[in-house]
């Protein structure tokens, strides 16, 4: 296969609802990742899980889990849009 069929092929799928499956895909196992370390850090580092809690390095991480799942979140409804 030339190089310039692979590229045709390549933008033809870039272009297809595939990309789009397979974006969700990722982002929507991050987030299932981000949520099992949540559990993780409430579970066995005792993170607290409210949002004024004390900070602690488990509490500190466990808000940046936060953070990231609300950016997985946005980026999910935004392929689904």
């Amino acid at each position: 296969m030339t190089p310039a069929r692979r590229r045709a092929i390549l933008a033809a799928w870039l272009t297809t609802p595939a990309l789009d499956r397979a974006i969700y895909q990722a982002l929507k196992a991050a987030d299932e990742v981000a949520a099992a370390l949540q559990t993780h850090l409430i579970e066995e580092h005792g993170a607290d899980p409210e949002r004024t809690a004390p900070q602690s390095p488990s509490t500190n991480s466990l808000k940046l889990l936060r953070q990231a799942r609300e950016r997985l979140g946005q980026g999910l409804r935004a392929v689904e849009a």
